[in-house]
Parts: structure tokens; sequence; C-alpha cells
């Protein structure tokens, strides 16, 4: 249609002008920042400085979006990427990552490799929950991907009233520090359909089990639901996995809200989390809830937790699924 067509050409201008304010205006360098805050310890809440066994972080970084503004990924990518050098995750489960996003992270996260694919098509196409990890200190040996639906290995279907395909990435990875294996699961849940988080937490369940058996795991995530749901009791219930903030923080959630809509907000629910199974001890837990550079990284809070070993690796998975989608569908970034 010719209006809606004024329109987008009407909204690349405003995003060209933007990013010629955004290039001219700043100077500021965003390390100086994060260096301020670190000093503080402002920039981000309840994580430790010292070193952690194993650091992880889920992290929605919202896909580019013209309506977005200043809050465009063009102007955000900068301080995402300072924000990630800073916190030096060892592992980072991101969620609403299309292919350009995943290029940029890729090259300014050297040091990483990453798995991923899109939702659509298993190859490119749509949002993507990518697994990075450091090729320092892992060496993966598996990976694959899934799709929260009946047929688990079809890119592209959506089920149970979820208006968009959903899905999950999953790695198995030796950390070469300690011989232990680690499975990384990585979600993305509906954020319409209560029916489809509820169906979702299940099959996700069933494949941790599946897939990594008794060997330790961490599940990261964009749950689009509250601590208080039937999905976080389907996923925690046996402590089978741990809610790593809830863990260290007890269950006090007040002010501890993960999604924002770029305002900062703390008061929503928590529906960003990292869980980790009973190997897995959290020492600390925290949520980067501040600007850097004067802008959020996201319409999402990351978080972070750190990890130690509770135990040595006495169990190995007793069944190790095959990737589950096609050979085209399954992508490796890294040396």
């Amino acid at each position: 249609m010719p209006t809606a067509g004024r329109g987008r050409r009407l909204a690349c201008v405003i995003v060209s002008l933007l990013t010629l304010f955004h290039v001219v205006g700043c100077s500021t360098t965003v390390r100086q920042d994060l260096a301020q805050r670190r000093t503080t310890g402002s920039w981000v809440q309840h994580v430790s400085d010292r070193p952690a066994d194993l650091r992880v972080m889920s992290f929605n970084v919202r896909r580019p979006v013209i309506f977005d503004g200043f809050n465009h990924w063009g102007f955000r990518k900068d301080a995402a990427l300072d924000m990630i050098r800073e916190v030096g995750p060892d592992l980072i489960g991101a969620q609403e990552v299309v292919a350009a996003q995943a290029r940029d992270l890729e090259q300014g996260l050297p040091g990483y490799a990453w798995v991923g694919a899109g939702r659509n098509d298993g190859k490119d196409s749509g949002e993507m929950t990518p697994v990075f990890f450091r090729t320092d200190r892992f060496t993966l040996l598996n990976h694959g991907h899934f799709w929260f639906a009946d047929r688990t290995d079809r890119p592209g279907k959506r089920a149970w009233g979820a208006w968009w395909p959903r899905m999950a990435t999953w790695v198995h990875l030796r950390d070469d520090r300690t011989g232990h294996d680690l499975f990384a699961f990585n979600a993305h849940f509906s954020a319409v359909s209560a029916n489809a988080r509820r169906r979702s937490a299940e099959l996700l369940r069933a494949q941790i089990e599946g897939i990594a058996g008794r060997a330790p795991a961490v599940v990261l995530g964009d749950f689009n639901t509250d601590v208080d749901t039937t999905p976080y009791a389907t996923l925690t219930q046996n402590h089978t996995l741990t809610d790593t903030f809830r863990t260290v923080h007890g269950g006090d959630e007040q002010q501890t809200g993960t999604r924002h809509k770029f305002m900062g907000t703390t008061g929503g629910p928590r529906i960003d989390w990292v869980l980790a199974t009973p190997q897995l001890r959290p020492t600390a837990a925290g949520i980067v809830n501040q600007r850097v550079k004067g802008r959020f990284v996201s319409d999402h809070f990351p978080v972070v937790a750190d990890l130690a070993w509770a135990s040595p690796n006495i169990a190995t998975p007793t069944l190790v699924a095959e990737a589950t989608a096609s050979p085209d569908a399954v992508r490796f970034n890294g040396p």
C-alpha cells in the first residue's frame, strides 16, 4: 500500500538521522562508563567480583526494530558488547538474535564460538537462540536444536497458540579447565500463549532429561513468565533444576524484574532465568540493571550467575541425542 510504503521510508529517514546524531554527538567511551560503575558497584546488581568456577549469562538482546529509535540495535551494539566483555561470562545464552546480530556478536567477541539456527528455516531466517562459549575453556562435543511443537525437528512450526515459532539450542561441552562435561540449553518461550509456555516447559524438561541424562547442565532463557507459574514449577520440581538467583538471594522477588521496555524499571516479573542441575552450586547471581554509556543494552536486563562445581563429574549422559535438525540447519561458528 502506498501509505505503508511512505511510512517505511519515513522510518528509514528517522533512523538515518538518529544514526548521524549518535555518531556526531557521543564521545564518552563505554569502557570509561563501565569502569566508573564497576568502581561504585551500581551497574550490576548482586554479581560477585571474585573469580568463579563458571560464569554464565542469559541475555535477550532484542532484535533490531526500526521504531525503537535511539534504542535500535545499531545504537546499543557497542554498549552490549562492552557489557559482555566487562562481565566476562564463560557461556552466554542469547535470545531474539537475528543473523546480522549474531555476526555483530561474533565479530565483537573474539575468543567465543557459537551455535545457532534461525527459527523459521533452521538456517538464517528468523530469530535464533544461540549459545556462545569461550574457546579457550570449552571444547564442543555435540550440539543441536529443537522446536517447541509436536514435531520438534521441524523448523518454522508454530504450536499450542504461539504466534511465532519457538525453539531451543543446546550444546554439549567439555570444560577443558576441569575435565567436566557440561550441557547448556537456551530457550525462548512464547510471549502470548500461556498454553504454549506450559507445553514448552514440559517439552524442555523432557529434552533435557533425554539429551543430558544425569550430566551437569545449565538452562538459560527468556521464559516470558514469572517464577510463580506452572512453567517455572515444571522446570524446577523435585530440585532437578535450581533457580540460581533464588538460591543465592532467597524468595524475595521485590525489584527483580528483568523486562523493562527500555524504561529501566525493576518492579515487573523476573522472566529471564539461569537454572542449573545440582552438580553446579550457585555462589553469586545478579541482574545487570543499569545504563551503559547512557543507554540500556536491551529491553531486558541480562542475568548472570557464578557457579562452582559442587562435586566431581559423577554422572555421564545416559543418552546423548543426535542433532535434531538437518545438517544444513546446524551451524557451528568458531575455529
